[in-house]
């Protein structure tokens, strides 16, 4: 079984199922996890060893699989898979299957990995403060995200509503990594860590509040939604021995981020920016140039607002926005004839949209 969240994974995933068919010539190869739920036919096409395809998340389908006498009938037959079979089939023939109480799912046993390979995440050097980078553990405290980012693909795996784990079963699993394995970094990687409405920012405000306790250093590597952050929230976290935050901020100019489906105001920005300056946590902008919708002007506009000292964070890092499968932002550069169906392993970093009004070698210039 191999899993595949993103594109650039395309390519090496196809020859790790090509090595699993010459080892294992008799066994189900499957695959599972974004890239795997979004281009399924593609994937089909590009790997002739793969038997079978996990649709979304596959706790549950995988379980089941497991228990089954007849696993390639089971495959065939159980909407929650996509067997080659059924490769032409629209993808509203199959189905989720989802824990809807996270806490169902045990405790994951960090005994049987070796913990040092484990904790090799290049990403955590790019965070100021987290200069021993050794027992870090990544952890999610819930899925699902309610918000319509156009250049977000999350959704299509993990849903639109918002599942959590109790605080009682966050605290027990920090604890026994803390003590048992020797935990010092927590590495958040929920998609929506603020969950939903004033209930999810209570919550999220609990879950710093029991990290602090714990004496755990936390980094949230997928960012939060800003305009839900506060600065008690932002208190909480300082407290709690936060150094650094990403800022997923996308943009600086309000029309990019009201086409984008971005839930955030410029006001917001310069909010929770200053705040964070206030109380001495280092900030880092993630901004989004190059939607589809995008004009030079928009860019330059961002531009203005970023340097105009209202959002006094300390680092920008610039990235070309990728139509990732899955996002509505790919099906747009579908239908517009700007890529096709078949391409999916784009780069974060490259300019896959090449349009009259800002042609991909000034987009790369721009984002320069």
């Amino acid at each position: 079984g191999t899993s595949i969240l993103f594109g650039p994974s395309y390519d090496n995933v196809l020859d790790i199922l090509s090595a699993a068919r010459e080892a294992f010539a008799s066994s189900l190869i499957l695959s599972g996890g974004g890239i795997a739920t979004t281009t399924y036919r593609q994937m089909f096409d590009d790997s002739p060893d793969l038997d079978g395809i996990g649709f979304t998340e596959c706790e549950i389908p995988f379980l089941e699989l497991i228990k089954a006498e007849d696993k390639l009938l089971h495959i065939n037959t159980d909407p929650s898979w996509i067997p080659r079979s059924k490769k032409e089939m629209s993808i509203e023939s199959f189905e989720a299957k989802y824990i809807w109480d996270l806490d169902e799912i045990p405790f994951y046993d960090y005994g049987i990995v070796n913990k040092n390979d484990y904790s090799l995440n290049p990403a955590l050097t790019a965070y100021a403060g987290v200069y021993d980078s050794a027992n870090n553990f990544h952890y999610m405290t819930s899925r699902g995200c309610p918000y319509h980012c156009n250049f977000c693909a999350s959704h299509k795996v993990n849903g639109r509503d918002m599942r959590y784990h109790s605080i009682v079963r966050v605290e027990s699993d920090l604890r026994l990594l803390k003590e048992k394995f020797g935990a010092k970094t927590i590495v958040i990687q929920d998609d929506n860590f603020m969950g939903r409405g004033r209930s999810g920012r209570e919550r999220a405000l609990e879950i710093v509040n029991v990290i602090g306790k714990l004496g755990l250093i936390v980094v949230f590597q997928n960012s939060l939604t800003l305009v839900a952050v506060k600065k008690d929230l932002l208190e909480a976290m300082k407290k709690a021995g936060v150094t650094q935050l990403l800022l997923s901020v996308e943009s600086g100019s309000a029309r990019s981020l009201k086409r984008m489906h971005k839930p955030l105001r410029l006001e917001d920005i310069e909010r929770v920016a200053k705040d964070c300056r206030e109380l001495g946590i280092y900030t880092d902008c993630n901004i989004l140039i190059g939607n589809i919708f995008e004009t030079e002007k928009d860019i330059e506009d961002s531009a203005k607002f970023l340097k105009s000292g209202r959002c006094p964070a300390d680092w920008f890092k610039i990235f070309i926005t990728t139509p990732l499968p899955g996002s509505e932002l790919h099906e747009q550069a579908i239908e517009s004839g700007l890529i096709g169906e078949q391409v999916i392993n784009l780069d974060f970093k490259k300019a896959n949209l090449d349009r009259p009004e800002l042609p991909a070698k000034r987009l790369e210039f721009l984002q320069y």
